[in-house]
């Protein structure tokens, strides 16, 4: 299966922030800030990761004609699929 690091990162938000959240956030406004620091990091870090690995499969290897990259979610599928196994994305 499949998962994005951004759908993961989300999840993680939701586990751990939301049941603390009502706790911290009225005793000090500062966690605020932190929290908003925190998102803003973790968005700077994806986006460079993401133009470090900014060569798709098809091409990092020319001749390789057997696989197509899904412009939606990045996975790897055969030619020969109308649709991405992943996400269902028609190419």
């Amino acid at each position: 299966m499949h998962v994005r690091p951004s759908t993961l990162f989300l999840i993680g938000v939701v586990i751990i922030v939301a049941p603390v959240a009502p706790l911290v956030f009225a005793r000090s406004p500062a966690a605020w800030f932190a929290l908003g620091g925190a998102f803003v990091l973790a968005g700077i870090g994806m986006s460079f990761q993401r133009r470090r690995g900014g060569r798709s499969a098809r091409e990092s290897n020319p001749e390789s004609q057997h696989f197509i990259v899904c412009p939606n979610c990045s996975a790897r599928n055969f030619a020969s699929r109308d649709a991405c196994r992943y996400c269902d994305e028609e190419f």
